[in-house]
């Protein structure tokens, strides 16, 4: 019986390792261009996360309060203009980063 507390906290602490691994972002994502006219995107998520207050900043919570990929929501050219209207005002409104094609379409 003195055992089983033990196996409690191990077993707790086993579940909480695994979901904060589970939703640790890559630190770099590629976003492909949805119609090809376009190179991919190198987003580094982790540097943008660092600057950001919450995850809610950019994305979305699902039904069970979960923050899920853009994608999940936004589908073909409503997920480009999704991406474009997110990335492009937040750089306008902070005074930094690229807002035009060729800053984050690297050829």
């Amino acid at each position: 019986m003195k055992r089983f507390p033990v196996l409690i906290a191990v077993a707790l602490v086993a579940v909480f390792v695994a979901v904060a691994y589970a939703v640790a972002p890559p630190d770099t994502i590629v976003i492909n261009s949805i119609q090809k006219l376009k190179p991919p995107v190198p987003f580094n998520h982790k540097a943008h996360a660092a600057r950001a207050t919450s995850c809610q900043e950019c994305h979305h919570k699902n039904k069970v309060g979960e923050e899920q990929k853009c994608s999940a929501c936004h589908q073909g050219v409503n997920l480009k203009d999704a991406y474009h209207e997110q990335c492009k005002e937040c750089h306008k409104k902070q005074g930094k980063g690229p807002t035009k094609c060729d800053g984050c379409h690297k050829k």
